[in-house]
């Protein structure tokens, strides 16, 4: 198994169950998340970069974007902003408190956060976007 897909295993791992998305944490999910899901948790790598680490360049520093997208329904934009907000800060003290928490990471960084909202009728859908460095050797 690669170290990515190792680090995503291990951040799921970490965080199903242990916030308000409860069950609902998925890896690279692509297909539409229903209602009934929400609120949910999907986990997914954007890019990577890498260097050599000797000479030889028989192993790499590796540095793994990594993207948690947290996702809630509510009936108020407000309520929808505050639901983000506090699942995000679930996962945050999850990730900051567990030292292997990207399973082959030697590091974990929160090095952006975005914030996208869309009404439809009375339901309004909030999606936040963390961003992780995740640094390995590979």
């Amino acid at each position: 198994m690669h170290a990515r897909q190792q680090i995503r295993d291990a951040v799921k791992a970490l965080l199903l169950g242990h916030t308000a998305a409860g069950q609902s944490v998925f890896e690279n999910r692509t297909s539409t998340l229903t209602p009934i899901e929400l609120p949910a948790i999907v986990i997914a790598s954007e890019k990577e970069t890498s260097v050599p680490r000797d000479n030889m360049g028989m192993q790499y520093i590796r540095n793994l974007t990594l993207l948690i997208e947290i996702r809630v329904q509510a009936n108020a934009d407000s309520a929808a902003d505050d639901a983000l907000d506090n699942l995000a800060l679930q996962v945050e003290n999850l990730i900051q408190q567990n030292g292997n928490a990207a399973g082959p990471a030697y590091s974990a960084l929160l090095t952006d956060t975005s914030v996208q909202f869309s009404a439809e009728g009375d339901e309004y859908t909030g999606q936040l976007t963390m961003t992780y460095n995740c640094i390995y050797i590979f």
